[in-house]
């Protein structure tokens, strides 16, 4: 009921359909349905209703609640069937809409003479095309930084992955690198002897670096807006090519820059990214974003080509004030995913990054599993979030670690899809 100029009246309107159908804690007999409520103007919700089909029938009620919560646990499901599940808001205004329908298969019947227990894990992998993978040598105790117990003593198998972190480096890149949007902007800005793509690379890669010693975490600790924190790398990156612009100069220069990564056109998303979320949604995983990346890239980036739905937390360096590989990054991501996945372990939490040192090492020494993209092709591991400015980095560098980190290094989603699909199916049974 609403007050307006000639009396109270009615808001009819019925709720809209609720958004980001996702299932977690997936069995053989049940699983947790979570969504996003979309609130409209209408009356007070009343409740959700749960409709399901299997092999292709008509939608039929499942279950229904009085609850406003967005999640609800559906129970005495069959088990290894393929479940097409739909949500209904509930109000005094009427029914909402159903959502769009979440594809979830529960998991396998055991049965009930189980043979003798056998180990298959991640590691045995043989069988997957294009994949070579050793078994996976055994894990004992880890000790973090924090002087608590990572993980605990375990034989040689990777637990069933629960959630998936993922570093912005897995779903999109840089267009152009740095040094030629910021030639192009200094010539649209008319800017008096405008600096070359050739002087701009190593006068970026100077001022990139001086403010990340400087005002580490994109200026976490002077409260810092990114905004503010890239105006000031761009100016000294002007002032390293020896240029000296008056302050309207330069604003009107770097508002050029800083809308240029505000466009679609400044982002390249790989083609594999949303195919492997939508897996990730269809299995029941929850995804989220663990970068050293600034905060605009969550807040505007993502949510611009459409990948913050697929996501339930958002990590960046900027907001914790430390950057991967600082462990304290994937514990703030195992606390977030723990808000969707109750009791998680940080165990089953699989993170995937470019980044030998930032994701693989450091995901590694904070107890999570971890995987390496390598985008770059056969010999190279390029670090996308660099864009091309600084040089790739190729297996022999890792290869003087020790790690056999090239064994797990990736060519992309969909190898990691496969990954998952081997660790899910292939459990301690």
């Amino acid at each position: 009921m609403h007050e307006g100029a000639t009396g109270t009246f009615c808001d009819a309107r019925p709720p809209l359909a609720p958004s980001g159908l996702a299932a977690t804690e997936v069995t053989n007999s049940s699983l947790t349905l979570n969504w996003l409520a979309n609130l409209s103007g209408g009356e007070p919700l009343i409740g959700y209703r749960v409709l399901a089909t299997t092999g292709g029938a008509a939608y039929e009620e499942l279950t229904s609640t009085s609850s406003t919560a967005s999640f609800i646990d559906l129970t005495g499901l069959a088990g290894d069937m393929v479940y097409e599940l739909k949500v209904q808001a509930l109000s005094a205004a009427g029914d909402g809409d159903l959502s769009e329908a979440l594809v979830v298969r529960t998991g396998p019947v055991r049965p009930n003479a189980p043979p003798s227990p056998e180990v298959v894990g991640i590691g045995q992998l043989r069988g997957v095309p294009g994949i070579d993978i050793p078994d996976l040598p055994g894990h004992g105790s880890v000790e973090t930084t924090f002087g608590e117990t990572a993980m605990s003593p375990r034989p040689n198998l990777w637990p069933a992955v629960k959630a998936v972190s993922l570093d912005v480096s897995a779903l999109l890149a840089h267009r152009l690198p740095v040094p030629a949007v910021y030639a192009a902007a200094a010539q649209w800005a008319k800017l008096e002897s405008p600096p070359s793509q050739e002087e701009l690379c190593p006068a970026f890669q100077k001022a990139r670096q001086d403010a990340q010693e400087r005002f580490p975490c994109f200026g976490h600790g002077e409260g810092w807006s990114s905004r503010e924190w890239w105006a000031w790398t761009a100016r000294a990156t002007l002032a390293n090519c020896g240029r000296d612009y008056t302050e309207a100069e330069f604003n009107r220069f770097f508002r050029r820059v800083y809308q240029h990564y505000g466009s679609q056109g400044a982002f390249e998303e790989f083609a594999d990214a949303k195919p492997f979320l939508e897996w990730t949604r269809q299995q029941g995983l929850t995804v989220g974003v663990t970068t050293n990346e600034d905060a605009r890239v969550l807040d505007t980036t993502l949510p611009m080509l459409g990948f913050h739905d697929f996501m339930r937390w958002f990590i960046t360096s900027q907001e914790v004030g430390h950057q991967k590989p600082n462990q304290w990054m994937y514990v703030e991501a195992w606390r977030e995913a723990s808000l969707w996945v109750p009791g998680l372990r940080r165990e089953e939490i699989l993170h995937v990054g470019s980044s030998y040192e930032e994701d693989f090492c450091g995901a590694r020494d904070a107890g999570l599993q971890a995987l390496l993209l390598d985008r770059g092709g056969e010999n190279v591991v390029v670090d996308t979030e660099k864009a091309g400015d600084s040089p790739p980095q190729s297996h022999a560098d890792l290869e003087k670690t020790g790690e056999d980190a090239e064994v797990w290094t990736l060519r992309d989603l969909g190898e990691v899809q496969l990954v998952l699909e081997q660790g899910i199916i292939q459990q301690l049974r």
